[in-house]
């Protein structure tokens, strides 16, 4: 397992909170974003599909919801399984969003204030990383066991669900492999008794239909839906983001962020900002909630 770990010591975020329900004390971690007024945090034991089309900002939601939950918080560590991206690559990423600044500008000579404090603070955080690139389920849950038993991890993520390997029959068909999957995922959360948030793939039916995606768009089987207790469609029009010219100063593109299931309580739809160029994800002022189309 290649693993990459930083340490944090400040407290600003305070992203654990802790809500009283009528038989038990339920501790979660805040998204740092306007979903929580929805879902109420993510809970111990939960599995949370983040799901969108390929090149809509899946992978920097989630390392913005990692950020939001480990900086400044010491008794916050997060484990990050990536699959596609090596570790350093997140790191840059990560590092663009905290700073403001495009990753091709991140090695130049002349280092600026706001990098510096970049720097400084994932150093001081509590994030591990596992980048193995081909990696089976079984051996996913072992690394996932072994991040909670050395680091006790508070949450995991794992980008992205369709890049797993599972281990069933040669003649098993994709649906039953990926049924089997999302189904481990959720014992894991369980098990581990810490939130997993996994990233998934949506159809291209959800583009064809011109409409906001769906829980089923989906890709390749209802048991993912099945088996999550929260999930989430990331939406928004990538022609905005074609249509920038290079050099042209940052502006926001508009997002959804659609809470189309919610085994806890209700469904609703966020607003985001996101800037691609710092792979960075932001409230949006005009933040509305309503039930998703």
């Amino acid at each position: 397992m290649d693993t990459t770990a930083f340490h944090n010591e400040e407290e600003h975020l305070q992203p654990i909170n802790t809500q009283n329900t009528d038989d038990k004390t339920i501790v979660g971690l805040g998204t740092g974003f306007d979903i929580d007024r929805i879902i109420t945090d993510i809970r111990p034991g939960e599995l949370f599909v983040l799901a969108g089309r390929p090149s809509v900002g899946k992978t920097s939601l989630m390392m913005n919801l990692a950020q939001n939950m480990v900086l400044g918080n010491e008794r916050t560590s997060v484990g990050i399984f990536s699959l596609e991206l090596p570790a350093r690559e997140i790191v840059a990423r990560m590092l663009s969003s905290l700073a403001r600044i495009r990753t091709n500008a991140l090695q130049g000579q002349q280092i600026q204030d706001s990098l510096k404090k970049a720097v400084e603070q994932l150093c001081k955080s509590k994030i591990l990383i596992d980048d193995t690139g081909s990696i089976d389920i079984t051996n996913l849950c072992a690394n996932a066991r072994r991040m909670k038993a050395n680091h006790d991890v508070k949450v995991i993520f794992i980008d992205y669900l369709q890049l797993i390997k599972g281990q069933v029959c040669s003649n098993a068909s994709r649906e039953k492999e990926i049924a089997m999957i999302s189904g481990s995922l959720k014992a894991m959360a369980k098990e581990l008794n810490i939130p997993v948030v996994v990233l998934a793939q949506l159809n291209r039916q959800a583009e064809q239909q011109g409409d906001t995606p769906k829980l089923s768009n989906l890709r390749e089987s209802r048991a993912i839906e099945q088996n999550a207790d929260v999930v989430a469609l990331l939406h928004r029009d990538r022609k905005q983001q074609y249509d920038q010219k290079d050099g042209e100063e940052a502006k926001p593109l508009s997002a959804e962020l659609i809470i189309a299931k919610n085994r806890h309580g209700s469904c609703g739809t966020v607003n985001l900002n996101f800037f691609p160029e710092y792979f960075l994800f932001e409230n949006s002022p005009e933040t509305a909630t309503q039930p998703p189309k």
